[in-house]
């Protein structure tokens, strides 16, 4: 109930949907899950000698979705169970399903790339809040060295007040001869991070 499922009998699909009648072999443990849109899918296991006549399952009804707000002041992504639900939005609002979720801000311009659990409540609303940015600068000795941050490229230096999400971020320097160094920041509001490196 309600009809209208389809049914997989020991990981196989069964042809059809319920209510309909499945050949068993009543020696063996079986495994029935049942499925149906916009309904919780159900499985019922039955027992070696205890094959039942009949099987009568209840599908409940999805919860209906909720709406998540992304407050931001820049240009963000958001990523859930791998696809793409906004995409270079200013604040944007997507709908998820209800409970606890996580959804990945994404937004290069500012090397921002974090996972955020949320609980959506059922027809409901719940927002986040993109972090802040701050400011760095980088300088090396030699200057011939391209910039990354996280992994993400910042071009070549010099890098002058570069606008970055605050937190914790790996700037690496590295040289046209294939010389790295790596350098843990940790970026704040409303005060600029420095940071000077050196080849050898």
């Amino acid at each position: 109930t309600p009809p209208g499922a389809s049914v997989t009998l020991d990981g196989a699909q069964v042809a059809g949907v319920t209510p309909l009648e499945i050949s068993l072999d009543p020696e063996s443990e079986h495994t029935l899950a049942l499925t149906l849109a916009g309904h919780l899918p159900e499985e019922v296991k039955i027992a070696a000698g205890g094959t039942p006549e009949a099987v009568e399952v209840e599908l409940k009804a999805l919860p209906p979705p909720g709406q998540l707000s992304v407050v931001s002041r820049y240009p963000v992504d958001v990523l859930w169970r791998g696809r793409t639900l906004a995409r270079g939005s200013a604040s944007p609002q997507v709908r998820l399903d209800s409970g606890r979720q996580v959804v990945t801000l994404v937004a290069p311009s500012v090397f921002l790339r974090r996972d955020f659990q949320v609980t959506v409540p059922a027809g409901g609303r719940t927002a986040i809040d993109a972090p802040s940015v701050g400011e760095i600068n980088i300088q090396a000795r030699p200057d011939n060295c391209e910039v990354l941050i996280g992994g993400t490229s910042a071009g070549f230096l010099p890098i002058l007040d570069r606008q970055v999400v605050v937190g914790k971020h790996t700037v690496t320097l590295k040289w046209p001869d294939g010389v790295t160094r790596d350098y843990p920041v940790e970026v704040t509001a409303g005060r600029p991070t420095y940071v000077t490196g050196k080849k050898e």
